[in-house]
């Protein structure tokens, strides 16, 4: 019996033709087309070629890694412009304050003759001029805002000087009934006032 299927399968090998309609010999392989070997070489080099372009590209998880580093900068850069606007806005006020209080100084030592010097007034010159870089290097403000500051701080500095120039004429009628001595000058330090103020108004 083994040997009538011995017989059965050489008998089928033999008569099995091939591609070009011959017989296959007995105990032979069959060889792979042309046509196979590109395809499977084509098909090996696209898929080596995309695993190569997904490990070179960006993924999903980048683009969303970006975008949140993106948003914390723009939260960061925002909250440094509102400390920097209130910095600006409190110098801005500081220096409106030591403008004032130095006018009001001005005037005091320059209605009454005898008396100490305030030493307040170099100090605040002294300590306004560093304000100024601060206040001038706070670009946060918008314009209009700029604007507004700038027509109050002139506004109260005119309310200042007009005061100032009613106590000074007073002042010199009181002198010259009284006495025929000149008063003193006092317009170097207005002048000097009215320098800084000048330079504060042109920024």
């Amino acid at each position: 019996r083994d040997a009538d299927q011995n017989s059965v399968v050489q008998s089928d090998n033999q008569e099995r033709p091939t591609f070009n309609g011959e017989p296959i010999p007995p105990n032979s392989v069959e060889r792979p087309k042309y046509q196979d070997v590109m395809r499977r070489l084509v098909s090996r080099f696209i898929h080596q070629w995309k695993k190569q372009m997904r490990q070179d590209g960006v993924n999903e998880d980048d683009l969303l890694e970006i975008k949140q580093d993106i948003s914390s900068l723009r939260y960061e850069l925002r909250e440094d412009r509102k400390r920097e606007a209130a910095r600006t806005t409190g110098h801005i006020d500081n220096l409106k304050r030591e403008i004032l209080r130095s006018l009001r100084s001005a005037g005091l030592s320059g209605g009454t003759e005898t008396g100490p010097p305030i030493p307040s007034h170099p100090k605040i010159q002294g300590s306004s001029s560093p304000t100024l870089p601060h206040s001038t290097s706070g670009n946060f403000l918008s314009q209009g805002e700029l604007d507004t500051l700038k027509r109050e701080i002139v506004s109260s500095l005119r309310n200042e000087m007009r005061e100032l120039a009613r106590e000074m004429a007073t002042t010199t009628q009181q002198t010259a009934r009284g006495s025929p001595v000149n008063p003193p000058s006092l317009l170097p330090p207005i002048n000097s006032e009215l320098y800084h103020t000048h330079l504060y108004t042109q920024l």
